[in-house]
């Protein structure tokens, strides 16, 4: 059962690296209209380490990151800390992860809801093609969004094992009393 979702894991994974170069999403300069700013930025977090939540560029100096969580910096800000990575590559690395992560919580709660692989896989592929959730990335550019994006199924797996866990758990006890 283990090497059945290893591949289902690995076919989710690749299929959405594919589509990702099939429509041109992380080839190049990152996409959407905000994606000049989270360039800026994470360029900012990079070169003024740890000192960067304290913007002196702007209005003779406030905080940084007042509408935005860090973590989409960090991550960004590291990955091109690699040497010869860009920051462009990195921001659309992390894009492509975050769906690679969407299709994977999307897999996972469903095959934990239903127990069934083939379901999974297909609404895995159906969520990943879909161009709603394509919009962060390619049109608007918010890449805290976009990754965030890949969070969210995550958590709702993990909500789904921790509450099937909790009723086996009172159903254990309701047993033994």
């Amino acid at each position: 059962m283990e090497k059945a979702r290893i591949l289902d894991l690995s076919i989710i994974s690749a299929f959405t690296i594919l589509f990702t170069l099939s429509v041109g999403l992380w080839m190049g300069f990152p996409r959407g209209y905000d994606a000049y700013r989270w360039v800026a930025e994470v360029k900012y977090f990079s070169e003024y380490w740890p000192h960067c939540r304290w913007n002196y560029q702007w209005a003779a100096g406030m905080p940084f990151l007042l509408w935005y969580l860090p973590l989409p910096y960090y991550l960004a800000s590291l990955i091109a800390m690699v040497p010869s990575l860009s920051i462009e590559l990195s921001l659309n690395l992390l894009a492509t992860l975050s769906y690679v992560l969407t299709g994977t919580g999307i897999y996972g709660f469903v095959l934990e809801a239903t127990g069934r692989r083939r379901p999974s896989l297909v609404a895995s592929f159906l969520a990943i093609s879909t161009p709603a959730i394509w919009v962060s990335w390619e049109i608007e550019g918010v890449y805290a969004m976009t990754i965030a994006t890949g969070l969210i199924p995550l958590t709702l797996w993990a909500l789904l094992r921790y509450l099937r866990g909790q009723s086996k758990n009172i159903s254990s006890q309701r047993s033994q009393q």
